[in-house]
């Protein structure tokens, strides 16, 4: 992911893994050491939480090397497909 670190990571509002947008709820996301076996080095991952945010029994962890990630939307990104009135 090119440029990944212009992104402010609290504007995060999805990933996209393995072609399924998955929605991040605020504030979870965090970057993580990610250990695909134990006899490589741990590399770049994403931890963050996802589900319903009315729904606290729901929301599930998802952890994902970075490399795995194809695509990321921001809070700038629905405030530009959705402009005001």
């Amino acid at each position: 992911m090119d440029g990944v670190t212009s992104i402010e990571v609290d504007k995060i509002t999805e990933v996209l893994i393995d072609g399924i947008w998955h929605p991040v709820t605020p504030g979870s996301l965090l970057m993580v050491p990610f250990e695909l076996d134990a006899e490589h080095p741990s590399v770049p991952g994403i931890g963050f939480q996802t589900g319903p945010r009315s729904i606290r029994r729901n929301i599930e962890a998802i952890y994902a090397p970075l490399s795995s990630v194809s695509a990321v939307k921001t809070m700038d990104d629905t405030r530009s497909q959705n402009p005001a009135p």
